[in-house]
């Protein structure tokens, strides 16, 4: 008898097929995204159920976690986002566990994170303001100077040099504080401009231009918007000529113990280009007063000041000077020796105990004060002995019709017989002469 074994058939079962076995992500940089797909396989014979986990890494992503495939099903697949947005530069692993009931399967991940490249630096370019530089002179020697920034609003360095084209003129100057630099991106520098004029009287227009090249230092090749140009305009003017004008000083009228008022009275010329501005003051008595001592007046304008001078001893002599034209208007002011007079001229005797009064007396209507002196003559006739006097006062200081009486007194009694003297009284318009008689012998 023959027994044939025979073997049950196979119990159906899920078998787990994963592939690939690693995901490897390379380099990504900061801040991006890349996706690799995982593809689950069912090779049993009966339904297979998986999960998939990747931890607690929280730069890695799933599209899907789990999952059913029948048996002789189609494949599943899971998309793995590595996601670098929270990450700083360096490498990194995990594990993507996929479990099922036909079997698990760890598949490794990898990444490494770099951090961006810099961009390149932007090209060096050549700035320069302002585009035009102005100047103005009269026909004096003079000096400006004015300002023109170079900048390089690049990130690359540049090498810089300036140079001035010829003037049209051979005695203005254009100098520069200097000639040539370098620039590191978005770096700024300045060049002063200096004109200098010599002053030679005319009128006239100068150009000349500013020529600033900037080249790349490592090539030498020109930067962008190289070369730039500033246009230097030079004018001379010459000045207006100047002011011309007349002054005088009018019929002054005095009053006693104050002194004289004077109208000063000035003409600017009608042709005058520029205003004239004056200036009065006076000198040779103290304390002249003008009012307004200064002012301006434009072409045809007339003005009239008043010049007061205090009460003072006449004969005397002031000047009134007027500036501000090309040269000074010098007015000449005087007073003459006031007019005056005595009670008499003829004296006789005089002695003490019969002593001589007159009475001299400034004109009520002349102008200034009188200072007066008076001397006796030392001469004799026709005796040889000096006849001498005493006066009291013997000087003073008059007024216009102020009167002042002057005793007189012989003080030698022993004089000749028709003994003669003269005294003189001067500090007026003209010297009074008295004519002294003795009245006794000697025996």
């Amino acid at each position: 008898m023959q027994l044939d074994v025979i073997k049950p058939p196979p119990v159906p079962a899920p078998k787990l097929d994963v592939k690939p076995a690693n995901l490897d992500f390379g380099q990504l940089p900061l801040s991006s995204q890349a996706q690799q797909t995982v593809s689950i396989s069912n090779l049993g014979t009966r339904d297979l159920n998986w999960t998939a986990n990747p931890g607690s890494v929280g730069w890695l992503q799933l599209d899907i976690a789990s999952g059913t495939i029948q048996a002789g099903g189609r494949p599943q697949s899971i998309n793995v986002t590595a996601d670098t947005t929270n990450l700083t530069a360096g490498t990194y692993s995990a594990t993507l566990q996929i479990n099922s009931n036909g079997g698990k399967q760890a598949i490794k991940v990898s990444l490494v994170v770099t951090s961006p490249l810099p961009p390149p630096a932007s090209p060096a370019q050549l700035q320069v303001s302002p585009s035009s530089l102005s100047y103005s002179f009269t026909d004096v020697a003079a000096s400006d100077s004015r300002t023109v920034t170079i900048a390089n609003p690049g990130e690359s360095p540049l090498n810089w040099t300036a140079a001035l084209n010829s003037t049209s003129s051979n005695d203005v100057t254009i100098a520069l504080s200097t000639t040539s630099g370098s620039l590191a991106g978005a770096a700024h520098t300045t060049l002063n401009v200096t004109v200098k004029t010599p002053g030679v009287p005319r009128t006239e227009t100068i150009t000349s231009n500013l020529v600033i090249n900037a080249a790349d230092p490592a090539s030498g090749n020109p930067v962008a918007n190289s070369p730039q140009t500033v246009t230097i305009t030079i004018t001379i003017t010459a000045p207006p000529p100047p002011p011309k004008g007349t002054a005088s000083l009018g019929t002054c009228s005095y009053k006693a113990g104050t002194g004289w008022s004077c109208p000063l009275t000035l003409n600017a010329d009608v042709n005058n280009q520029t205003a004239w501005s004056w200036s009065a003051s006076g000198s040779g008595v103290n304390g002249i007063s003008i009012n307004p001592s200064n002012g301006s007046l434009s072409a045809g304008q007339s003005t009239t000041a008043a010049v007061s001078i205090p009460d003072t001893v006449c004969p005397a002599s002031a000047t009134i000077t007027v500036s501000g034209l090309s040269a000074d208007i010098t007015l000449p002011w005087s007073c003459s020796a006031p007019a005056w007079s005595i009670n008499q001229t003829n004296l006789v005797s005089c002695t003490s105990s019969y002593p001589c009064v007159i009475t001299l007396t400034e004109d009520a209507n002349a102008q200034g004060q009188l200072s007066w002196t008076v001397i006796g003559s030392t001469s004799t006739s026709p005796g040889s002995v000096p006849v001498q006097f005493t006066f009291n006062p013997a000087n003073s200081v008059l007024s216009p019709g102020q009167s002042v009486k002057v005793t007189i007194t012989q003080t030698d009694s022993n004089v000749p017989c028709g003994q003669t003297a003269t005294i003189t009284f001067s500090g007026g318009a003209n010297d009074i002469v008295v004519n002294w008689l003795s009245s006794g012998c000697l025996q």
